[in-house]
């Protein structure tokens, strides 16, 4: 979802689709330290800015600059 041209929301399945992670392991990075804050939810999904969790899997190697 995009709410204007800088800000793309996402929950848990489009972060691990994203990062070829399964919804499970996403369950549990976001319960653990360092992991971006969600920015509120969406019906029961927590949601999260991309370009946020994007800066935390590239700082943490689970994603690579050509991707």
């Amino acid at each position: 979802m995009r709410i204007d041209s800088r800000t793309e929301l996402v929950v848990a399945a489009d972060i691990a689709e994203r990062l070829s992670l399964s919804r499970a392991r996403v369950s549990v990075l976001a319960s653990s330290p360092g992991f971006p804050r969600p920015v509120g939810r969406l019906g029961r999904s927590l949601v999260w800015r991309w370009s946020t969790v994007e800066r935390w899997a590239r700082e943490t190697g689970r994603l690579h600059p050509a991707e």
